[in-house]
């Protein structure tokens, strides 16, 4: 009925809606949170984030990453999944950068929940170490 489509409509609104809210918010929060040499970059609609952080070592960016998932759990309510691509030592390009870690996420979403070692997340980002 045309009711029943109606309230589907204002439900998809209202979800679209939100994760947009929840994207703004996720994204701003990782600004504010990091150096001001790093660069946050929301990457396309299905929430994907981009984090450049040039002055952070390697070695360090696995703990940077923890403490800002732990961070935006608290502050948020929002888990988030998260690879890490360095220079030069994954790739050479920061297309390559994003690449390796964007298939790293998708390689672990295909592993059985059981077999990961990090949580489900809510909110999913991507993030290249240059």
């Amino acid at each position: 009925t045309s009711e029943a489509a109606l309230h589907r409509a204002v439900r998809d609104a209202q979800a679209a809606l939100l994760k947009r809210y929840v994207q703004v918010q996720f994204g701003v929060f990782l600004s504010k949170h990091t150096r001001e040499t790093d660069a946050v970059a929301h990457r396309d609609s299905n929430g994907h984030f981009l984090l450049l952080a040039p002055e952070t070592p390697a070695e360090q960016t696995e703990g940077l990453l923890n403490r800002l998932s732990h961070q935006v759990e608290e502050h948020l309510g929002l888990r988030f999944r998260f690879n890490v691509a360095d220079f030069p030592k994954t790739a050479l390009t920061s297309e390559e950068l994003v690449h390796k870690a964007t298939e790293k996420l998708r390689r672990e979403a295909e592993t059985p929940a059981e077999q990961r070692s990090k949580p489900e997340p809510t909110v999913t980002t991507r993030t290249a170490d240059t």
